[in-house]
This record gives structure tokens, C-alpha cells and sequence, in this order.
């Protein structure tokens, strides 16, 4: 037995983990969504997101592996566009219908 089919896991295993975690925070915000839970359930919600998104950050776009110039502007994205989210709720939270 050669060392290939060791050295394909070794090549794997990062994104069939990343991707395993991903479907599972899946089938747990689908889950939560059955759930009433009030006013939390908005949190749970965006936490599960959040913990989604810094698993495709981190681990498929590579970022813990990049310059610090790369994280910078990665960050400067994810600043805008929480700056962004943040004006857009707050435009439909002062509305009155």
C-alpha cells in the first residue's frame, strides 16, 4: 500500500470537516426554526451565522493561513457589511406601516 490514499485524507480532511460542521449548524438552525423561543430566537439565529461564517473565513477561504494585508481588507469587508446590516435594520425598525 502506497502512500496516497494517506496522504488524499490528509488532502480531505480539512473540508469534509469544515463542510460536516457546516451542514450540522444547518440542521440545528432548521431545528431552532420549529422552536419558539421568543425574543432569542432572532439571537440564535444570527449567532448560528456567525459561527457559519467564521467557519468559511478561516478554514475554505484560508485567511488563518494569509498576510495580515489580506486579514485587513477581509475585515474591512465584514465592517461594511455589518455597517450596512445595521443601517438597513435600523431604517426598518424606525418604519411605522
Amino acid at each position: 500500500m502506497n502512500g496516497t490514499q494517506i496522504d488524499s485524507w490528509r488532502l480531505w480532511k480539512g473540508p469534509v470537516l469544515v463542510w460536516g460542521a457546516l451542514i450540522a449548524l444547518f440542521a440545528v438552525n432548521t431545528a431552532l426554526a420549529y422552536l419558539h423561543l421568543g425574543a432569542f430566537n432572532t439571537a440564535f439565529h444570527l449567532l448560528l451565522a456567525a459561527a457559519m461564517i467564521a467557519l468559511l473565513v478561516m478554514f475554505l477561504m484560508d485567511l488563518r493561513h494569509s498576510s495580515t494585508l489580506l486579514r485587513l481588507f477581509a475585515g474591512a469587508g465584514l465592517f461594511w457589511s455589518v455597517f450596512m446590516f445595521a443601517l438597513t435594520f435600523a431604517d426598518y425598525a424606525t418604519r411605522h406601516y
